[in-house]
């Protein structure tokens, strides 16, 4: 009798989360960063735009008080994505000097998470998430750095997962932590 072992996870390794331009020495410093998200250039699952996947989820749902039901859960769901992100992000980066927040609109610097893409997860495919970092100066307005986070995985869609937020959460906690690293790179250089 063979034994087959599957694995359930695979851990290779990939691109690492680095600056695509602009300076990052300001992180360095001692500075508030207020936390935001901008979704007007991501893709979700296989669709182009988040306003292409709402439209096709919508128009998928039996009815238009599901649809509707639908459309206030993904706003909803993106609202936890912010607290999240920004709870998460001031974790595990509190070693350091620069500070996270989503509240502080007087902050130093803006971060405006930019995803590129999100995968919601499915019974077949794990969650993901893929963004940029665009980090704006408060003050002169002007964009002083950009940092790419490329694509984590988190979990699938199942009867023993968390909801669409949830696993989507978990693929961002790979984002964070992989920034989290690249910062503890930044402190050392």
């Amino acid at each position: 009798m063979a034994v087959v072992a599957i694995p359930l996870f695979s851990f290779a390794p990939g691109e690492k989360t680095r600056k695509l331009s602009g300076n990052t020495n300001f992180l360095k410093e001692k500075v508030s960063i207020f936390v935001e998200f901008d979704y007007s250039k991501t893709s979700v699952d296989g669709l182009d735009s988040e306003v292409d996947y709402i439209e096709y989820k919508m128009k998928n749902e039996e009815s238009q008080e599901e649809a509707d039901k639908w459309k206030n859960a993904w706003e909803n769901d993106k609202k936890s994505f912010v607290e999240y992100f920004g709870n998460t992000i001031s974790g595990k980066t509190k070693k350091y000097p620069a500070t996270f927040n989503i509240d502080n609109l007087e902050a130093d610097y803006k971060l405006i998470v930019q995803p590129v893409h999100i995968g919601t997860g499915t019974p077949v495919k794990s969650s993901s998430f893929e963004c940029k970092f665009i980090f704006i100066n408060s003050k002169t307005k002007e964009e002083e750095a950009v940092i790419y986070c490329p694509k984590t995985s988190g979990s699938q869609a199942g009867p023993m997962s968390s909801s669409m937020a949830g696993r989507v959460n978990l693929a961002m906690l790979y984002t964070i932590n992989n920034f989290s690293k690249y910062y503890k790179g930044l402190m050392k250089s």
